[in-house]
């Protein structure tokens, strides 16, 4: 038989195993509703969004790009059903994983994103 203190340690120690196993696995991004993104893309911890959907995104002449800031590493309207779900750098909602973000000269409020051999324009909303 085991003691009181035995019992309570083995409750803690499967409690801390599934909180780590959430983390790793990203349980937040489960769920069961649909959601409605808004194109956008989520780098140095600021949203961008380039409009409503893909179709609405604004080419920029490649002049005006700086330099590379980072990559979309998850693409979440492939993965994410849940609105809890808490933004992460690199997160995007349509754009593929890999795809290049850049910095844009002339503007502190946007980034370029690199799309086949066009850039396109993500303003961020504050």
């Amino acid at each position: 038989m085991l003691s009181k203190k035995t019992k309570i340690f083995a409750v803690v120690i499967a409690f801390i195993i599934l909180i780590i196993l959430g983390y790793v696995l990203r349980i937040d991004r489960f769920g069961l509703m649909e959601i409605d993104y808004v194109d956008c893309v989520y780098i140095n911890n600021q949203l961008y969004t380039s409009g409503i959907n893909p179709n609405s995104r604004i080419p920029v002449d490649s002049t005006l790009v700086g330099q590379k800031i980072g990559e979309v590493r998850f693409t979440l309207s492939d993965h994410v059903h849940s609105s809890l779900y808490i933004n992460r750098n690199g997160d995007a909602a349509f754009l593929e994983i890999g795809t290049e973000i850049y910095s844009i000269k002339s503007q502190n409020d946007a980034v370029a994103v690199k799309i086949g051999q066009e850039y396109y324009i993500f303003k961020n909303g504050n």
